[in-house]
């Protein structure tokens, strides 16, 4: 009998174990994936300012380009979803919801905040979605936030609103149209991270992510016809390289924040991908000589605090 207790002790070890590696490594997966999110918004806002392209071509150059990296990369490692997925009939709805508004107006969405605003902002406004993916998680769970969550919520909302703002409670350092694409980028992530739980138990985020750019990304073809523009004003050497780099850095994004939502839940992940807005900031700096203020920097503090917070809590944030 003390044998077997020993045995089943050990195992629930193990298991114990096992969680906390899972969490941990969906924590660093997740803050990668918004690494590369970050990277990739000031390459969008270098891309504007060095060349005419508009953010519809951009964004279905990203989704069609990445959707078939994506499925490439899964055919050569065999993995059965890139045939599984388009046949998979009891989801096929939920696919294209989640390729039209999720991905795909995710992207259309946060080039437009781009634009009218600029990377940081963009980056920051688009991490409100957090605060939407948590109300809808507690509503789908009947449940209310935990004291981790809510601390982490306050605290994101708070350095959201110092970098929107630099702390002006009279004023935004935003256009109306950056602060109108930014809110609709956030509502588009809720989608984009919400939608794909049903097909991320069945198939791999690899063919998903894969399946959901390729579609999302046709749809966009369909209405925005970006080969007009390529033909009008030509493909310059130094926009193809850019254009390449955005869809592979941006792909990556996609793809570690996917495989995250798969290892630690919707909440966690869009609280940990809040990495994005710090990524964004540091380079636009370094790379674009962007100057921040004090409440701007009090604001990237909370926003780290949060992670950290998140990353201690052990997963309370990690359902799905």
């Amino acid at each position: 009998m003390k044998t077997d207790t020993n045995h089943s002790a050990e195992n629930a070890a193990d298991r114990n174990a096992d969680q906390s590696g899972r969490f941990f490594r969906g924590v660093l997966i997740t803050a990668l994936g918004g690494i590369c999110w970050g990277s990739n918004g000031t390459l969008i806002q270098y891309l504007y300012s060095r060349y005419e392209i508009s953010g519809s071509t951009l964004t279905c150059v990203r989704a069609v380009f990445g959707g078939l990296l994506l499925l490439l990369l899964g055919t050569l490692k065999g993995d059965p979803g890139v045939a599984g997925v388009p046949r998979d009939r009891e989801n096929r709805i939920v696919l294209f919801l989640y390729a039209t508004f999720g991905l795909a107006f995710t992207q259309f969405a946060y080039t437009a905040s781009i634009r009218a605003s600029n990377a940081g902002t963009a980056t920051v406004l688009q991490n409100l979605s957090m605060v939407f993916t948590l109300i809808l998680s507690c509503i789908l769970a009947h449940r209310l936030p935990d004291r981790t969550e809510r601390i982490c919520v306050v605290l994101a909302l708070v350095g959201g609103f110092l970098v929107a703002t630099e702390g002006s409670f009279s004023s935004l350092a935003i256009s109306p149209a950056g602060l109108f694409w930014g809110i609709m980028n956030a509502a588009a992530v809720t989608g984009y991270t919400m939608l794909p739980g049903k097909l991320l138990k069945r198939w791999s985020p690899l063919s998903v992510l894969g399946w959901g750019m390729l579609i999302g990304g046709v749809v966009l073809c369909a209405l925005f016809r970006p080969w007009e523009e390529f033909r009008r004003t030509g493909l310059p050497a130094g926009e193809l390289l850019i254009l390449a780099i955005i869809v592979v850095v941006g792909i990556s994004g996609y793809a570690l924040f996917t495989w995250g939502v798969s290892l630690v839940g919707p909440v966690c992940a869009g609280m940990v991908a809040t990495t994005e807005p710090l990524t964004a900031a540091i380079l636009a700096a370094v790379l674009l000589h962007t100057l921040f203020s004090v409440p701007t920097l009090a604001g990237f503090a909370c926003i780290l605090l949060t992670v950290f917070l998140l990353s201690r809590s052990g997963g309370s944030g990690a359902e799905a």
